[in-house]
C-alpha cells in the first residue's frame, strides 16, 4: 500500500528552467552528437529524400529552439560556406526526420553536412562530427549491366518410347492420411511430374492419379474405392501396381484394376519417391520396385531391410526406416539425381595503374539470393541479400564500399558471385524461372577519372559447383569434392567454365535501393549439451531457439572422401512424455516442420580438416542432429550462427520476477528469429511468409526493442506495392494481386505507417503513401454494409474464445480510418483529415449501435471485444468506465486468465491499466495456468509459441505439441513492459518522443524494475525499487525533450519535467 507525504525531488533546477523559473542559465552551449541521415550514420546508396537527425548531448539539459542545416558537395566547400542547401535558421525544437528541401541530388554522389542549433538561452552550438551521405543509383543508370547467370535447361526433348514404358510397384500401409508415390520428377519438387495418392481422411477412401506442374494441378483422375477396400483399408498392407505405357497409366490395388487414365504427355521415370500432404499423418512404404515395361528388367529395387539406413535407394537423403518400412512424413522423399547446382560467376579485371583509387562502389542485385566476393573476400558477409521483393516488378539492390579491397598495389582483381534460389523460385515461391545477377562496379580515381565494370556475357560461369541444391525449406547439399579452390581469386584457371548467359527478359525490372540493415550473423553459440540417443545419432542442444545455421569442423578426413554428413535441424526433441513423438526419445522432433526438411548434407573432400557452413539457406532451430560421422563431433567443433537483420537494439528491461525476465528474453529472441529480409510468422516450417497482421500487432514491441524504422519501412513499401486495383492491401508482403482485404492483416498498410510515424517522427512516409491509404479505407467502406464489415477474415486470430468477425472487422475499420485522419491532419491535409474523421465516426457509431448495450456490456462478453472497443475509442465517453468494468469482470470471470488473440492481446493490459485495473493486469501477466505466458513457457520454450496451446497437457501426465514454437504474434505484451511497467509512453501529438509520458504502474509484488528505451532524441531511462520503507522512482529524460510524469501518489500527478536525472521517493504504508 502506497501512502503520500514523503518526497524527494532531485531535478528542481531543471524543472524551474523549463517553466521559466529563476534558476541560473547554463553557461556552456550544448554539444551536438549522433548525426544521422535516414536514421543511419553516414549512409551510402540511399534513394529516399534525406531525413536529417541529431541529438543534443546526452547529459545536457538544454532545449533546442532553432536549427540550421547546411549541405555541401565536399568538406572544403562546407568549410568555405559554399552550400548546396542552407535551411536557414528555422525556429523548431524538432531534431529528427527533418527533410532535405534543396535542389536535386545527383545519383552516386556523396555530400557532407552539419547542423547549427540554438538553445533556450540563445546560445549557438555547431556539430563537429564528420557527417555525410551518398545517393544511390537514383537515375536507375544500370546501363551496360545485364542480368546474367546460367539458363536452366528446359525439358523439351521427346522421350523415347522405351523410356516412357515402365512399371512401379510397392506396398503401402496407411492410417488417416493423404499420401502417395511421385514419379517423372526432373526439377526437384517444382517442375512437371505425376503423383498417385490415397486419401483416407474422408468417409470413404479415394485413389487419384494427378499431373502437376510447379505444384499446380494440371489433371486429376479420382475414384472412390469400393466398400471392400474402404472398410478397414488403413489397417492392412496393400500392394499397388502402376503400369505406365507412354501417355497412359493403369493402376491396380491388391491385384484389382481401379483406375485407367491418360497422362497427357510422355515422361521418363526420372526421380521418384514418396509424398505425404502437409500436416497429414505418416504413411509407410516397402518393397519399391521399378521394372522396364517391355523387358521386365529391374531398374530400381528397395526393400528397406538394410540395417544401415544411410544406404538406401534415397541415400544420401535422410530416410527414416521403422521395422523394414520407410516412413513418409509431410513433403517429399526423392531419390537422388535431381541437382540444380548454384551458379558461380566470376570476372577478372584490371584497374588503372597511373592513379590511386579514390573510392569504389559495388552495386548488386539478384533474382534469388547472392553472395558476392572480391579477390576471395566476402564483400558483405550478408545472408539472404538482396531480400525478397515483388520480383515481377522490381528488385532491391545493395551498395558496398569496396575501396579498401582495391587499395592494394596489384592491378588485377576478381569479382565472384554465387547465386541461390532464396524465395524467388522455390520454397513456396513461383516468381520466375531463372535466378540471375546484375551488378555494377564504379571506381573513381584520384585523377578524377572513372572506371565502370558491369555484368555481361564476358563474365565466366560454372554450372557444376559444390552447392548441388539449395532450398530454404529443404536445406543445402554441399559436395566438397567439387570445390573449385581459389575460383574468385587471381590466378585461377577457369577450365571448363562457360560464358555467362544474358537474360534480357528481365531488363524492364526496376531496381530500388535497400536502405534496411543486412541480415548477418549477430552472435555465435556453442552447444550446452551433446547426446547420443541412438547409435551413431548425435544431438546438439544450443539452449536457445533461434534462426540461423550450424557450422561444423571435421578432422582427419583424409580417407573419407565422398562420405556424407547429414545435419538436421529442429525446435524440439522427442520426449518420453510427448504423445506426438515421431522418432526415438532424445532425437529431434520434426512434425511441426510440415513439408520443410531443414536438412543439410555435406560430402567430404578428404582434405583432412574441413569446415562446412551453409550460406544460401537458414532456418529456425534449437537442436541439431548429426549423422554420418564416425563419432560425435566435440562441442567446440559445432557452432550455431544466429542470423537476424542487424537492427540496432534500443530497449532493455529487467525486474525482480525471473519469470517476467524470461518472458521478455523470449520475446526478444522471437523478434531476432523472425526479423530477416521480411518479418515472418515463423522461421522453421514451410511458410515463413511476411504476414502483415503478425507484423503490425508486434510493431510497437519491436520498435521498443530495436531500431526498426528502415527495416519496417522497406516492408511497408512492399505492402503498399502489392495494393490491388480495388484498393485492398494484401495480407502477405511481398505479394501481388492478393485481394483479401482482411481486417487486422491488410490494415497493416496504415497501422505500420502510424507506428513508424509515432516512434520515429517520420512524416515523409505518411505523405508518400497517403493516396494509397485513402484508397484502402475507401475500399473498406465499399465492402461494408452501413459501416458494418461482415467479411469472414481472421478476427482476433488464435484467441482462446473466438470473436465474431464483424465485431473485430468493424472495430478495425474505425481504427484505421481514425489513424488516417490523424496522420492527414499532422501533415497539413486538413480536408482529407476531416473526410476520414467522418468515416471514423460512422464506423464508431455503427459499432456502438450494434454491439454496446446501455450498461456498457457487449453480448458476447469477450475480452477481445471490450479491449478493441476501449483501445480504439469506440465507447461513448459516458460508458467508457462501465465498459472497462465489464472487461475487468470478464477477466475475473475467467479466473484472471486472458483469452485474447493476436490483435487484442497487445492492448489488453494497457487498457486495463488505463482504467485503473493494474492489479488485474499483473494477475494476467503472472498467471501460471493455461492460457497464460507462464504456461506457454513452462515446457522449456525459449521463444514465444504460435498459440496459447501450442504445447498442451493432455491430462494424463503427457503433453502434445501442435504448431510453431517461434511466433511473435502473442509476444506483444512486450510493449506493456515498456509502456506501463517502466511507464515510458509516447505522446501522439509529439511523435518520436519529443515529449512523452512517464507513468509506471506498480504491482505484481515486484521489488525492482529498470529499463530504458533509446528514442531518436536520446535514451529514456526508467525504474523503480523498494528501499526499506520507501518506493524509489528514478528516470532520465534526454536533452531536448520533456516528459509529463505521473507517479502513484496524488502529489505527483502530471508533472511537466525537463531533461535530466530525476528521483522521487514515496513512503510505503507497511
Amino acid at each position: 500500500m502506497i501512502r503520500t507525504g514523503m518526497r524527494k525531488i532531485l531535478a528542481a533546477a531543471a524543472l524551474a528552467a523549463l517553466l521559466g523559473g529563476g534558476c541560473s542559465r547554463h553557461e556552456e552551449p550544448s554539444k551536438i552528437t549522433d548525426l544521422t541521415v535516414n536514421y543511419m550514420k553516414n549512409p551510402i546508396g540511399i534513394e529516399q529524400n534525406p531525413l536529417f537527425g541529431w541529438r543534443m548531448q546526452e547529459d545536457g539539459r538544454h532545449q533546442q529552439t532553432a536549427y540550421r542545416i547546411v549541405v555541401a558537395a565536399s568538406q572544403e566547400q562546407l568549410a568555405a560556406g559554399e552550400y548546396l542547401w542552407d535551411s536557414g535558421r528555422t525556429a523548431s525544437g524538432i531534431s529528427a526526420a527533418v527533410p532535405y528541401q534543396g535542389s536535386g541530388l545527383l545519383a552516386g554522389t556523396g555530400y557532407v553536412w552539419k547542423v547549427f542549433v540554438w538553445d533556450e538561452d540563445g546560445k549557438l552550438a555547431e556539430s563537429t562530427e564528420n557527417a555525410a551521405f551518398e545517393m544511390g543509383l537514383t537515375d536507375n543508370d544500370w546501363s551496360g549491366a545485364s542480368w546474367i547467370g546460367i539458363r536452366a535447361q528446359q525439358d523439351t526433348k521427346d522421350v523415347p518410347e522405351e523410356e516412357a514404358c515402365y512399371t512401379i510397384e510397392y506396398d503401402v500401409l496407411l492410417g488417416r492420411t493423404r499420401s502417395g508415390v511421385v514419379w517423372g520428377m526432373d526439377t526437384n519438387q517444382y517442375g512437371d511430374y505425376f503423383r498417385c495418392e490415397f486419401d483416407t481422411l474422408g468417409d470413404a477412401v479415394s485413389f487419384s492419379i494427378v499431373s502437376l506442374s510447379n505444384v499446380d494441378e494440371v489433371m486429376r483422375e479420382r475414384v472412390v474405392l469400393e466398400e471392400s477396400f474402404s472398410g478397414d483399408f488403413g489397417e492392412k498392407t496393400h500392394h499397388v501396381r502402376l503400369e505406365i505405357k507412354e501417355t497412359a497409366v493403369e493402376a491396380s490395388i491388391d491385384g484389382s484394376p481401379v483406375l485407367h487414365t491418360e497422362l497427357g504427355r510422355r515422361k521418363a521415370l526420372g526421380n521418384l519417391g514418396f509424398w505425404t500432404d502437409r500436416g497429414a499423418y505418416y504413411a509407410y512404404y516397402d518393397n519399391l520396385c521399378v521394372t522396364q515395361g517391355r523387358t521386365g528388367e529391374v531398374l530400381l529395387l528397395e526393400d528397406f531391410e538394410n540395417k544401415n539406413i544411410e544406404n538406401t535407394l534415397f541415400s544420401p537423403y535422410y530416410c527414416k526406416v521403422t521395422d523394414g518400412w520407410c516412413e513418409a512424413s509431410s513433403g517429399f522423399l526423392l531419390t537422388p539425381g535431381v541437382e540444380e547446382p548454384a551458379p558461380m560467376l566470376r570476372c577478372v579485371f584490371d584497374k588503372k595503374t597511373d592513379s590511386p583509387v579514390h573510392a569504389a562502389r559495388l552495386y548488386v542485385t539478384s533474382l534469388g539470393d547472392y553472395r558476392i566476393y572480391l579477390d576471395g573476400e566476402d564483400v558483405s558477409g550478408a545472408y539472404l541479400a538482396p531480400g525478397r521483393s515483388i520480383y515481377n516488378r522490381e528488385t532491391y539492390y545493395q551498395t558496398y564500399d569496396v575501396t579498401q579491397f582495391l587499395a592494394a598495389e596489384q592491378t588485377q582483381h576478381v569479382i565472384g558471385a554465387v547465386l541461390g534460389h532464396g524465395r524467388y523460385d522455390k520454397a513456396n515461391a513461383d516468381w520466375g524461372d531463372q535466378i540471375a545477377l546484375q551488378a555494377k562496379l564504379v571506381v573513381q580515381y584520384e585523377d578524377r577519372s572513372t572506371q565502370i565494370l558491369v555484368t555481361d556475357d564476358a563474365w565466366q560461369a560454372c554450372a557444376d559447383g559444390p552447392v548441388r541444391n539449395d532450398d530454404m525449406f529443404l536445406g543445402e547439399y554441399y559436395d566438397a569434392v567439387r570445390e573449385e579452390r581459389g575460383w574468385c581469386e587471381r590466378g585461377f584457371a577457369a577450365d571448363g567454365w562457360q560464358q555467362a548467359e544474358v537474360f534480357s527478359e528481365y531488363d524492364t525490372l526496376e531496381k530500388r535501393a535497400s536502405e534496411a540493415p543486412a541480415v548477418r550473423c549477430i552472435e555465435t553459440r556453442k552447444p550446452v549439451a551433446v547426446s547420443e540417443p541412438a547409435a551413431g545419432v548425435y544431438v546438439y542442444d544450443f539452449g536457445q531457439n533461434f534462426n540461423g545455421n550450424c557450422e561444423i569442423v571435421l578432422r582427419n578426413t583424409e580417407k573419407k572422401q565422398g562420405q556424407t554428413v547429414t545435419i538436421r535441424y529442429a525446435e524440439a526433441l522427442n520426449d518420453s512424455r510427448m504423445t506426438c513423438r515421431d522418432d526415438a526419445v532424445g532425437t529431434i522432433w520434426t512434425q511441426n516442420l510440415y513439408t520443410a526438411k531443414n536438412t543439410d548434407y555435406y560430402r567430404m573432400s578428404g582434405a583432412g580438416r574441413e569446415t562446412y557452413l551453409p550460406k544460401l539457406v537458414c532456418r529456425g532451430f534449437r537442436y541439431v542432429q548429426i549423422t554420418g560421422v564416425d563419432e560425435a563431433l566435440p562441442a567446440e567443433d559445432v557452432t550455431g550462427l544466429v542470423l537476424s537483420t542487424q537492427n540496432r537494439r534500443t530497449g532493455y528491461f529487467t525486474c525482480s520476477d525471473e519469470r517476467i525476465n524470461q518472458l521478455y528474453e523470449c520475446i526478444y529472441w522471437t523478434q531476432l528469429s523472425n526479423f530477416l529480409d521480411v518479418p515472418t510468422d515463423c522461421p522453421q516450417r514451410d511458410e515463413r511468409f511476411g504476414w502483415a497482421g503478425d507484423a503490425q500487432v508486434f510493431a510497437r514491441t519491436a520498435a521498443y526493442n530495436a531500431d526498426v524504422h528502415n527495416y519496417l519501412s522497406k516492408y511497408v513499401n512492399m505492402l503498399i506495392g502489392g495494393q490491388c486495383e480495388n484498393g485492398a492491401f494484401p495480407e502477405i508482403a511481398p505479394s501481388i494481386h492478393m485481394d483479401s482485404g482482411a481486417n487486422g492483416w491488410s490494415d497493416a498498410g496504415i497501422i505500420l505507417i502510424w507506428e513508424l510515424y509515432q516512434q520515429y517522427g517520420d512524416r515523409e512516409l505518411i505523405a508518400e503513401n497517403l493516396a494509397a491509404m485513402c484508397r484502402y479505407v475507401d475500399y473498406l467502406v465499399d465492402t461494408s454494409e452501413d459501416f458494418v464489415r461482415r467479411q469472414h477474415n481472421y478476427s482476433d486470430h488464435n484467441a482462446v474464445a473466438g470473436l465474431e468477425d464483424e465485431i473485430a472487422n468493424t472495430a478495425q475499420c474505425a481504427y484505421v480510418a481514425g489513424l488516417l485522419s490523424k496522420m492527414s491532419a499532422d501533415i497539413g491535409e486538413k480536408d482529407i483529415a476531416l473526410m476520414y474523421e467522418k468515416v471514423y465516426n460512422q464506423y464508431r457509431d455503427a459499432w456502438q449501435a450494434h454491439y454496446i448495450n446501455e450498461d456498457g456490456s457487449i453480448d458476447c462478453w469477450l475480452q477481445s471485444a471490450y479491449t478493441l472497443g476501449l483501445a480504439y475509442g469506440l465507447y461513448p465517453e459516458e460508458l467508457e468506465e462501465k465498459g472497462a468494468a465489464c472487461l475487468n469482470n470478464a477477466v475475473a470471470a475467467n479466473d484472471y486468465h486472458l483469452n485474447t488473440g493476436y490483435v487484442a492481446t497487445q492492448f489488453l493490459l494497457p487498457v486495463l491499466c488505463r482504467y485503473g485495473y493494474v492489479d488485474t493486469a499483473y494477475r494476467i501477466l503472472q498467471q501460471d495456468t493455461y492460457p497464460s505466458w507462464n504456461d506457454m513457457l513452462s515446457y522449456g520454450q525459449t521463444t514465444i509459441t504460435e498459440g496459447w496451446n501450442t504445447c498442451y497437457d493432455t491430462g494424463d501426465g503427457t503433453y502434445a505439441v501442435n504448431g510453431s514454437m517461434n511466433h511473435f504474434g502473442l509476444g506483444t505484451v512486450g510493449q506493456w513492459l515498456y509502456s506501463d511497467v517502466l511507464g515510458i509512453q509516447r505522446d501522439v501529438d509529439n511523435p518520436g518522443y519529443k515529449h512523452f509520458y512517464i507513468k509506471p504502474q506498480v504491482g505484481g509484488g515486484l521489488t525492482h524494475v529498470s529499463g530504458s528505451y533509446e528514442s531518436v532524441y536520446g535514451t529514456i531511462e526508467s525504474g523503480w525499487h523498494v528501499d526499506g520503507n520507501e518506493l524509489v522512482f528514478r528516470f532520465v529524460i534526454p536533452a531536448n525533450t520533456t516528459a509529463t510524469v505521473t507517479l502513484p501518489d496524488p502529489q505527483y500527478q502530471n508533472m511537466l519535467l525537463a531533461a535530466g536525472e530525476h528521483e522521487y521517493r514515496i513512503a510505503l504504508n507497511l
